[in-house]
């Protein structure tokens, strides 16, 4: 198992309000930051994820239940429109919360997509 330290994109979609109030609540108690209802960013190492994982497996009916996980390289750059635009966790200026005091940690407010679709 690797030691180093990643960061992974964790999404959700859970038929029973039970299991979707446990696993969201387990998420925050494993250190996970909410993006949005059902998307979490996640930073540890592949030990770690992989207790997440069998944890999370525990939780769901996998025939009612999808999650999934994707890793990505770093939240150096984060896109946000509408109502994200005004979001606590994600501002421009000096951290405020522990996931901000990150070195990699920086959040760009764009108006427009830079996408070119």
């Amino acid at each position: 198992m690797t030691k180093k330290t990643s960061w992974y994109l964790i999404a959700y979609d859970i038929s029973n309000t039970k299991r979707l109030t446990k696993i969201h609540k387990f998420l925050k108690k494993k250190g996970a930051m909410p993006l949005q209802k059902s998307v979490f960013a996640w930073v540890g190492r592949e030990e770690g994820l992989n207790r997440l994982i069998k944890r999370l497996e525990k939780i769901i009916a996998a025939d009612e239940d999808d999650v999934r996980i994707y890793p990505i390289a770093s939240l150096q750059a984060i896109d946000l429109w509408g109502k994200a635009k005004d979001s606590p966790l994600l501002s421009e200026g000096p951290p405020r919360t522990p996931w901000q005091r990150l070195k990699r940690w920086i959040a760009i407010k764009r108006k427009t997509p830079t996408h070119g679709y």
